[in-house]
């Protein structure tokens, strides 16, 4: 198996929530949170946090802490994929833009709150120390955010003391989940090793890697390789390597000087017909649709 080409992964699927939808932000057409610091909370789909993230005004001053419920979803984070998959935590500092990287939501549930911590450096400094780390979340954390969404829902003259309670009591229970998670055991930043491998499969990203070929250069055997890659970018290598290929082929595919058949032998597929296969695999639309798309955004 080591020796033969990376083949395309499957996506899993998953089953949406039967929970209300719940979404506060202060951008767009929603309540205000009772909080200064908050900037959005919400317990809904992964659509609703795309559009979410889309609405928030771009200063780079937010901290994001997500927790998959259901689902699983890929973001693109400081260069990197990472997938968060159900039950997992993620922390993003505002120098990180999260962008979900598929041209659909997924079917999926999370909880997540952005918040603007400028009076509270102490708090934003406690986070970013664990920043872009995937760790189990505690099991407690749903139901924290689910006793601050209620405040909210509530919203009566006490609702303000007991979110900033609440709030606290979440924040709190986030910074415990990754400290009780040792260095090293959850997915942080790329070691020099898995780096370069990645660097080749960007170089080569239309040819038929091995596995074999990514661990030498990597410089480990093929066991460690593997584990090591799986747990650096949350991705298998044949995962990763078509997931590339497609962010690359939506790049192809939005210069309408090249045809959907440029675009399928540029990245080294034998024919359109097997290129729209795959495309449609991970998005659930045809090339053609999503250059359709790109045409009325």
């Amino acid at each position: 198996m080591s020796g033969r080409a990376i083949n395309d992964a499957a996506i899993g699927r998953s089953t949406a929530s039967k929970r209300q939808q719940v979404w506060f932000t202060r951008s767009g057409q929603h309540p205000r949170p009772l909080t200064p610091e908050i900037q959005s909370l919400g317990r809904s789909s992964l659509a609703t946090v795309y559009l979410d993230r889309a609405q928030r005004s771009a200063d780079g001053q937010f901290h994001e802490i997500t927790c998959m419920l259901r689902g699983t979803d890929e973001w693109r984070v400081a260069g990197r994929l990472l997938r968060v998959g159900p039950g997992d935590l993620l922390i993003a500092g505002p120098q990180h833009k999260l962008s979900q990287s598929e041209t659909r939501a997924p079917p999926g549930e999370l909880c997540w709150l952005a918040i603007r911590l400028d009076s509270a450096p102490e708090i934003g400094e406690a986070l970013d120390r664990h920043a872009l780390r995937v760790i189990p979340a505690p099991h407690r954390l749903p139901a924290l955010f689910d006793g601050l969404l209620a405040e909210h829902r509530l919203a009566d003259e006490h609702a303000g003391w007991a979110a900033r309670a609440a709030l606290h009591g979440l924040l709190a229970e986030v910074l415990r989940g990754y400290e009780r998670v040792p260095r090293g055991t959850g997915r942080a930043a790329a070691s020099d090793a898995i780096a370069a491998a990645i660097a080749l499969i960007e170089e080569r990203l239309a040819e038929p890697l091995t596995v074999a070929a990514l661990a030498t250069v990597a410089q480990l055997s093929l066991g460690q390789f593997h584990d090591r890659f799986l747990l650096e970018t949350g991705f298998t290598p044949a995962d990763y390597w078509s997931r590339r290929r497609l962010g690359r082929a939506r790049e192809l595919l939005a210069d309408r000087g090249l045809s959907i058949t440029d675009v399928a032998l540029t990245l080294g597929f034998s024919t359109s017909q097997y290129f729209a296969t795959f495309f449609r695999r991970f998005t659930g639309i045809s090339p053609r649709d999503y250059r359709r798309q790109l045409r009325v955004q």
